[in-house]
């Protein structure tokens, strides 16, 4: 028997913190398919919300991305076939970079910057970003988001998984703080929580991941 799943995004900003940084007051992406797998590998995923013509959301709207059905099981990988760019807006000033109600676009995957240039996709095609130099391109990449994981931030790609024929290091991939266990009468929610994560790098205004995780409600 299959279990229904509705692919809902929270994201989760915390109030009352100090950090160096700050927080979104917006944050957009684009994302035409959502993927899961029981794999730490990301394999053999399941697709379980499709949009081909899929336009930028903003995460602080919580939006529905969509529903399907899939088998109980636990899910340790989520993919994600996106834009490679975001948009974000910073809730205030962060150093010199970062002005409070001013939307910057960080390319994900380009051929500069020290940013991955390159992705692959489940079923193995290389996805090429190293023209776009600029980091101007929309570029459709699939992101990686597994328990298998432990890059959070700092050198690493989170557009190709964690097995031998991709990338072997744990930095592939993106951090998936806890697993999705579909069965029963259990629901749970994806929370992307980008408290202070908007930063001021030196040169640009810079929006490092956010904790993705899945929480029971």
């Amino acid at each position: 028997m299959k279990s229904s799943i509705f692919v809902c995004i929270f994201f989760w900003l915390l109030a009352g913190q100090s950090f160096a940084a700050t927080s979104p007051t917006t944050l957009k992406v684009k994302i035409y398919e959502i993927l899961i797998s029981t794999s730490q590998d990301c394999s053999n995923p399941v697709s379980v919300a499709n949009n081909a013509a899929a336009d930028f959301v903003n995460l602080l709207n919580s939006p529905t991305l969509g529903s399907g059905a899939v088998s109980p099981a636990t899910y340790q990988c989520v993919v994600f076939k996106m834009s490679d760019q975001m948009k974000y807006v910073p809730t205030a000033n962060e150093g010199n970079d970062c002005i409070a109600g001013t939307e910057y676009i960080l390319d994900l995957c380009n051929g500069g910057g020290g940013a991955p240039n390159s992705s692959v996709s489940p079923a193995g095609s290389a996805i090429d970003c190293s023209a776009d130099a600029t980091g101007t391109v929309d570029n459709t990449v699939y992101m990686y988001v597994t328990t298998g994981s432990t890059w959070t931030t700092g050198p690493g790609n989170p557009f190709k998984p964690i097995n031998a024929a991709t990338c072997s290091s744990s930095t592939c991939g993106l951090q998936l703080g806890s697993v999705l266990t579909l069965g029963g009468r259990r629901n749970s929610k994806f929370v992307v929580n980008g408290t202070n994560k908007i930063v001021d790098s030196g040169s640009r205004c810079e929006m490092q991941p956010p904790a993705m995780s899945f929480q029971l409600l």
